[in-house]
């Protein structure tokens, strides 16, 4: 029972996948069209979000915020793209959330990368997203056993 129910949210996320890739193949983001088939690609969507321990959550995550922002909110989508960063840290999933939250925060605000007002704070965050998202970085820590490493 447990297969079936992975292969089911396997190909859920599968034809909501379909449905996004139709619509920008399409340039279909604004039609009547585009709507219900981003509506249909939520539903499907947050059938998944309802277990965050699902192999597929993750990716239901980044499908989400592309959704939302094909719906025209992108403040909703880039709350599912730090909660994918958040939800699997150092990875190459939320490296690649990452990156869809720096393009859509570039879209949203085009003055990101002044030092105007609140852009600071909305900076200092954007910062410790992408130290989550990427690789751990080892800093040099001091050892007891300083022989073994050499000098």
């Amino acid at each position: 029972r447990l297969q079936k129910k992975a292969r089911s949210e396997t190909q859920r996320l599968e034809m909501a996948r379909t449905l996004l890739e139709k619509n920008q193949k399409l340039s279909f983001r604004r039609t009547h069209g585009a709507f219900i088939a981003n509506l249909r690609a939520s539903a499907l969507l947050h059938g998944l979000l309802e277990n965050s321990n699902s192999p597929a959550y993750v990716d239901a995550l980044t499908a989400s915020g592309q959704v939302s922002e094909n719906l025209g909110d992108y403040t909703l989508g880039q709350y599912y793209y730090e909660s994918c960063i958040r939800q699997l840290p150092h990875s190459l999933p939320a490296e690649r959330c990452f990156s869809q939250l720096m393009t859509s925060v570039r879209e949203t605000n085009p003055y990101i990368d002044s030092s105007m007002g609140d852009q600071y704070t909305v900076q200092m965050n954007l910062e410790k997203l992408r130290l989550l998202a990427g690789p751990i970085e080892l800093k040099h820590v001091p050892s007891r056993y300083k022989d073994v490493d050499g000098p």
